[in-house]
């Protein structure tokens, strides 16, 4: 015969009470944005995630707002209706809806006053707080409207905003590295780097925005790639200039069917060894629209050829005085 077992009112609460009387995502994230926009830093981080409390301690986040004159002009102003909230086990995502004053509209009377601050004798942030409010006194603040989402964690106190202070930093470091990848044509690889970015912070907008591109890019790379194949690049010698300054020269020649209005080539220094230790680009081709040079400004046709020169007294003193020059980029006209 099964037992039934009855609790007690008491015993309920202590089973469940944190869960019945723990707010919500929704409180939570509503408190943070309410002390946050009223200037209550002190309360607004302490309700901040454990690992972001862990990056950044109270007095660096309260410091980042000190010398703001607008947190206090703008108290009060700004209302956040929450949209939606979406739990998955101890993590949430909350959209909420952001009304607040456009700066944008209102930043000519903005940065009026505070140039006049900056300008001043005294670098004073009160008084230049006081300027601006007078400004803005008896003006009505356009506003506008976003849509934002935040993200919560739930710890042993219980749900904490998480704002990946962390993370955003990662994410930003990863990307810079991402960027110069994609300056050196290393478009495969920088996308690697960008989709990294993204795992440390998926709300990174820039990041987005770049993977969004990269694919393109990629595709248009290894078209302009091949054809850089139909290029040849031929006499190429080094020697000195009229000022006597030593460069390296050449010719290149389209041995394509398409019209090229830039063309770019790379002179590989090499030492001794054979070994590159240097590199510099020039663009023998290069269409632009106020040149006043003719023969720089004309693109390069199917069966025409283009002579270049330029210098390289720049190089090391390991160079050797070997050079190896490829076509590095076009762009088809």
């Amino acid at each position: 015969m099964k037992k039934i077992i009855f609790l007690s009112v008491p015993a309920l609460l202590i089973i469940y009470g944190c869960n019945l009387f723990s707010p919500s995502p929704k409180d939570v994230l509503m408190k943070y944005l309410d002390s946050y926009s009223k200037g209550n830093y002190s309360e607004s981080y302490q309700l901040l995630s454990s690992k972001d409390k862990n990056f950044k301690n109270q007095k660096e986040y309260e410091t980042e707002f000190i010398d703001n004159p607008f947190a206090k002009i703008f108290a009060g102003k700004i209302s956040f209706n929450v949209k939606d909230v979406k739990v998955s086990g101890s993590n949430a995502e909350v959209m909420v809806e952001i009304t607040a004053p456009d700066m944008s509209k209102a930043m000519g009377d903005l940065m009026g006053a505070a140039f006049a601050s900056a300008f001043s004798d005294k670098k004073d942030t009160k008084a230049m707080e006081k300027m601006i409010t007078e400004k803005l006194k008896d003006k009505s603040l356009p506003m506008t409207t976003t849509n934002d989402k935040y993200n919560l964690v739930k710890e042993e106190g219980g749900w904490r905003v998480f704002l990946n202070w962390e993370g955003q930093k990662k994410a930003r470091d990863i990307a810079a590295e991402a960027a110069n990848l994609e300056k050196s044509k290393k478009l495969v690889e920088a996308k690697a780097k960008y989709l990294e970015a993204l795992s440390m912070d998926n709300n990174n907008t820039t990041v987005q925005q770049k993977l969004a591109q990269i694919d393109k890019k990629i595709e248009e790379y290894k078209i302009k790639e091949t054809y850089c194949d139909k290029l040849e690049v031929r006499n190429v010698h080094t020697g000195s200039d009229f000022t006597n300054r030593i460069g390296v020269f050449g010719e290149v020649k389209n041995n394509g069917d398409r019209t090229l209005k830039e063309v770019e080539v790379t002179a590989y220094c090499l030492d001794i060894n054979g070994k590159v230790v240097f590199e510099k680009t020039y663009h023998p081709v290069l269409v632009l629209e106020n040149s006043f040079s003719m023969s720089y400004n004309t693109p390069l046709k199917p069966n025409y050829s283009r002579r270049f020169g330029f210098r390289l007294d720049d190089a090391p003193s390991d160079w050797n005085k070997k050079v190896k020059v490829i076509v590095t980029d076009v762009e088809f006209q």
